[in-house]
């Protein structure tokens, strides 16, 4: 049975308030993406004891850290050199928490920038060089010094847009550290069309080191995609978590909710996750969203801890 969590900034930029919910839910972990208004590579040493200490305490395992790492140009040497002391700073960070997996990036799709416009995932593929499965193998080396694993997300602003460009990403960087984050509800708002499931699945299986999940509904006349509560969009997750389990995944499924009830999160926010602009109305949209999961969890036949109260 996979082990199920909570990305905390999704809640609060208080990881005590994320925490809190996550046990009343029955979760078995939590994911770091942002906390105090900071992301991973800027947490102070005291940031990371307080986090360590608040997740221990409720005896919850950190999961995994959500690294912005390699959201960035490949073509811009200065950037991806600045990126690669990022991501050792997270690493850093993975170690004090005790998580053994971070999450990262394939660099800008072509014509990509922070806040642009959403690139054309076919052109920008046609012209991936070696050069970025080279730069997430040196990643990698840099990962196992850390005893950890890098998971790479499938993600529309990136290179890796969709589960099949991440995994021929993966095949050529062929790297024992390097795997997938498989984000299921990403490829609603890719342009490809790839099907989450089981298409983007059987992609990704192979080198499957940790899921988020999420849910939306695509407009097929503007070619968008709009976050909705878990299970009331596209995604099939009853038949997914059904899967996961016959497969054997025992790894983390981790909730990113994304769906706002009175407002929702803008794309230049959703670009690069994290602060309170993002956090705002995500402790309701998460409740919303975990209650959905017990219902989805249930309707597969699966059995899962019930609301605590505590």
């Amino acid at each position: 049975m996979f082990r199920r969590a909570i990305i905390t900034d999704e809640i609060s930029q208080q990881p005590r308030e994320a925490i809190e919910l996550s046990r009343r839910f029955g979760l078995d972990g939590i994911e770091i993406r942002s906390a105090w208004e900071k992301r991973p590579h800027e947490f102070s040493q005291a940031d990371v004891h307080a986090l360590r200490t608040l997740s221990m305490d409720a005896g919850l395992a950190v999961c995994a850290v959500a690294t912005p790492c390699f959201k960035c140009a490949v073509d811009d040497p200065a950037a991806v050199q600045t990126h690669f002391e990022m991501l050792r700073r997270c690493l850093d960070v993975c170690t004090g928490l005790g998580a053994s997996i971070a999450r990262v990036f394939s660099f800008w799709a072509q014509g990509d920038r922070a806040g642009g416009n959403a690139p054309s995932a076919e052109g920008a593929w046609a012209a991936v060089p070696s050069l970025i499965a080279d730069h997430l193998a040196r990643a990698a080396d840099v990962a196992r010094t850390f005893g950890c694993r890098l998971g790479v997300e499938n993600e529309p602003s990136v290179v890796g847009s969709n589960c099949w460009r991440v995994a021929g990403l993966l095949a050529r960087a062929h790297h024992p550290a390097l795997g997938a984050v498989w984000d299921p509800g990403n490829d609603l708002y890719d342009p490809s069309g790839e099907q989450p499931y089981p298409e983007g699945y059987l992609h990704l299986q192979p080198y499957l080191l940790h899921v988020h999940i999420k849910d939306a509904r695509r407009d097929l006349a503007t070619g968008s995609a709009q976050a909705v509560p878990l299970g009331d969009g596209e995604v099939p997750y009853a038949r997914i978590f059904t899967t996961l389990i016959e497969d054997g995944y025992a790894g983390f499924v981790s909730l990113e909710t994304h769906y706002r009830i009175a407002r929702p999160v803008s794309p230049e926010v959703a670009l690069m996750p994290g602060g309170s602009a993002f956090s705002a109305g995500g402790l309701e949209a998460s409740t919303l969203c975990l209650q959905r999961w017990q219902t989805l969890l249930a309707t597969a036949g699966i059995a899962a801890p019930l609301n605590r109260e505590d």
